[in-house]
């Protein structure tokens, strides 16, 4: 808020644009309106302008937040189908053999224990999902030098 009592048009540019991102009945978001946001997210970190040792070949060809949200989006088609209401809890089997539940949620099926700060309610809406993705895959990006492969397999 200004001194005036007024919102500052920073304030008001979020909420019209979360306004976009929210999903329809079915729990989907528009791929138009996901493109921009997560264009915005990617603008904010170290994933601007780096280029990936495979970036070629997922057509992210010189590091542009919006090359990178047709990658992410490729990723959330796989993984959540766009949706946000998107929850599943994958089973894998630990290196030392036992059966292991993660719970997977929202657009980016974030496992809600590499958010701990966050309420995991939370992660079901888009703003909050997109910021905590993009986190995750910037971290997993730099350490490996590498994009992760577009095969439903969740690495975040």
């Amino acid at each position: 808020m200004h001194r005036n009592g007024y919102p500052q048009p920073s304030t008001i540019e979020f909420k019209m644009k979360n306004i976009y991102l929210k999903p329809d009945i079915n729990g989907i978001v528009r791929e138009k309106f996901l493109t921009v946001a997560i264009s915005d997210q990617v603008r904010k970190t170290k994933l601007n302008s780096y280029l990936p040792a495979n970036g070629n070949k997922h057509k992210v060809y010189g590091g542009k937040p919006e090359e990178y949200a047709l990658y992410f989006i490729s990723i959330m088609k796989k993984s959540s189908q766009l949706n946000a209401n998107f929850n599943t809890v994958v089973q894998s089997y630990s290196s030392t053999g036992l059966l292991e539940e993660t719970e997977r949620i929202g657009l980016f099926s974030v496992n809600p224990t590499t958010c701990p700060e966050i309420d995991s309610q939370k992660l079901y809406l888009p703003e909050v999902n997109i910021a905590e993705g993009v986190r995750l895959y910037e971290e997993l990006i730099l350490r490996e030098g590498k994009l992760p492969e577009v095969n439903g397999v969740i690495f975040i």
